[in-house]
């Protein structure tokens, strides 16, 4: 779930850091050690590895990190002819961002932000992949492939903005209370209150959040 870094738990920026990063490292630690001539090998990155959006702290700083760690394990193994490379895709339909439509107004702001105004596939990202590890790539290690319609050379979308405004218009139906992160002053009480009260909660269990997990 997007969150401002001040208000991000420590136990969510490691579970994504595990996910994104270090499942990442654990492939060439220990493929690393039996990869041989001529193989490639071809990691996920993301449009977030080098475009930062609010409220993306640690998949962004995740996402960067493993565009650093091919371009090391690029060192590390092209004296055995290992080629490494990655591909960063920006918003592609699947069934984990399928909770984005839930936030009004963000599937639009992502495709007023993507040159070609559309989400990419499944299958444009595979195909990518696979002439990545085709001979047909066989001078190519070190590289990122930007795979995202052209989002890489906009802005990124609001998402914090968006998802806090959804947030609040729950509270407000729910709670009573003041939506937050607005900027507008609240009481001690009714900050507690609305942490206390499960609608102020139900964003955290909402389709949306699964889709930056």
């Amino acid at each position: 779930m997007p969150g401002a870094l001040a208000d991000l738990e420590s136990t969510a920026w490691r579970m994504t850091l595990d996910v994104c990063l270090t499942g990442t490292f654990l492939v060439f630690k220990y493929a690393g050690r039996h990869v041989a001539q001529s193989v490639s090998i071809v990691c996920v990155a993301s449009l977030n590895g080098r475009q930062p959006g609010a409220g993306m702290g640690c998949y962004c700083a995740a996402k960067a990190g493993v565009l650093m760690l091919v371009e090391v394990a690029t060192l590390e193994l092209a004296e055995r002819g290992v080629g490494v490379n990655a591909v960063s895709p920006g918003l592609v339909e699947t069934a984990l961002t399928a909770g984005i439509a839930f936030v009004p107004g963000l599937t639009e702001e992502y495709l007023e932000n993507t040159p070609l105004g559309r989400a990419g596939t499944p299958e444009d990202i595979a195909a990518t992949i696979a002439f990545l590890a085709s001979p047909a790539s066989g001078w190519m290690t070190g590289a990122a492939i930007d795979l995202n319609g052209g989002a890489h050379l906009q802005r990124y979308p609001d998402v914090l903005g968006k998802v806090r405004a959804l947030a609040g218009g729950w509270i407000q139906v729910f709670g009573g209370g003041q939506p937050r992160g607005n900027g507008a002053p609240t009481s001690p009480e009714s900050r507690r209150r609305t942490r206390s009260e499960p609608s102020a909660r139900a964003s955290v269990n909402c389709p949306v959040s699964k889709a930056w997990q």
